[in-house]
C-alpha cells in the first residue's frame, strides 16, 4: 500500500509580503551603501579632509561625534554588512527557510535596537554634530559666509545676522528631533508585530518540511 504524498503547507500572505517588501529596501539599501562605500574614500572624505584643512572643527566639539567624523568610513561599511544580512534573510524568509526565519526575527531586533538608539542620537548627537557643521560653513573665519575680502564691518553684521537665525535653526532642529523620536516609536511598534506574527504557531508551520509534519 503506497504512502500518499503529505499535504503540502498553505503559505500565507503576510510572510509572503513582509518578505518582499524588506526584499526591496533591503535591495536599495544595499545598492546606496555600496555606492557610498565607494565614493566616501574617493571623493567626500578628501573633500573633508581639504575642508578641515581650512576650516577646522570646533575645539569643543563632542567626543562622540569626533568619532563618528573619524569613522564614518568604518560606519558605512558596517551598514552595508547589515543590509545583505537583512536581504539574506528577506530572501530565506520568502522560500520559507526556518534558518531564514531566526535570522530574520534576529534582525527585527537589532532594527528595535538600532530605532531606539536612533531616537538617543537625535538628543545627544545630532544637535551638536549640526552645530559643528553650521559652525564650520557659516561660522566666523568661514570662507563661505565671511570671505577674507570683506570689510570688517560687513563681516560682524554677518556674524550678528547668523547670530539671530540660530534661535530659528534650534526650533527647526527640535521639531525634527521630535518627529525622529514619533517615528522610531512607530517602527519599534510595527517591528514588534512583525515579531510575534513570526513566532505564532501558524506562521511556524509554514517553515516546518513536509516530512517532519508527516
Amino acid at each position: 500500500m503506497s504512502v500518499p504524498p503529505p499535504v503540502p503547507i498553505k503559505r500565507s500572505m503576510f510572510v509572503t509580503v513582509v518578505a518582499w517588501i524588506f526584499i526591496g529596501l533591503s535591495t536599495f539599501a544595499t545598492l546606496g551603501l555600496l555606492l557610498e562605500s565607494l565614493l566616501l574614500p574617493l571623493i567626500f572624505l578628501p573633500m573633508l579632509h581639504q575642508q578641515m584643512a581650512t576650516m577646522p572643527f570646533p575645539t569643543n566639539l563632542s567626543p562622540i561625534v569626533s568619532w563618528f567624523f573619524g569613522h564614518a568610513l568604518e560606519l558605512c561599511y558596517g551598514l552595508l554588512f547589515i543590509a545583505l544580512l537583512h536581504l539574506i534573510a528577506a530572501i530565506s524568509l520568502l522560500r520559507r527557510k526556518d534558518w531564514g526565519r531566526r535570522l530574520f526575527l534576529g534582525m527585527l531586533g537589532f532594527d528595535v535596537l538600532y530605532q531606539l538608539a536612533a531616537a538617543a542620537m537625535q538628543w545627544w548627537v545630532v544637535p551638536p554634530m549640526q552645530h559643528a557643521m553650521l559652525q564650520m560653513q557659516l561660522g566666523p573665519g568661514s570662507h563661505l559666509m565671511f570671505p577674507n575680502n570683506l570689510p570688517p564691518q560687513v563681516q560682524a553684521a554677518q556674524a550678528a545676522q547668523l547670530a539671530q537665525m540660530m534661535p530659528m535653526m534650534d526650533s527647526m532642529m527640535a521639531v525634527t528631533r521630535v518627529f525622529g523620536v514619533i517615528s522610531a516609536l512607530v517602527f519599534i511598534i510595527l517591528f514588534g508585530w512583525i515579531i510575534k506574527r513570526l513566532c505564532s504557531e501558524p506562521v511556524r508551520r509554514e517553515f516546518t518540511p513536509p516530512s517532519a509534519v508527516a
